[in-house]
């Protein structure tokens, strides 16, 4: 099974505040983590995986695919990373 993994980096606070909220409340933030959002599909119908499991082995931190494919991987640092995608049976 091919599975075709679409991601979105996003450079935002682990606490999932966007920077226009964080001008308006001065607060320490640490900028270094990161969120990976994405969306697993079946490479051969374009459906969503549910279930996948979606992981960055080096840091142990994974997701699981929602029902409509779609992971959120918070709390990761900036780097350069393998996305490792899974799914059983």
């Amino acid at each position: 099974m091919v599975l075709i993994l679409f991601l979105l980096f996003l450079a935002v606070p682990a606490s999932g505040q966007t920077p226009d909220s964080l001008v308006a409340t001065p607060q320490i933030v640490d900028i270094t983590r990161v969120a990976v959002r994405g969306v697993v599909l079946d490479a051969a119908n374009e459906q969503p995986l549910i279930g996948a499991r979606v992981a960055i082995p080096e840091l142990k931190i994974g997701d699981v695919t929602n029902a409509k494919g779609e992971f959120e991987i918070t709390n990761a640092t900036r780097g350069i990373f393998t996305l490792r995608t899974t799914m059983g049976g």
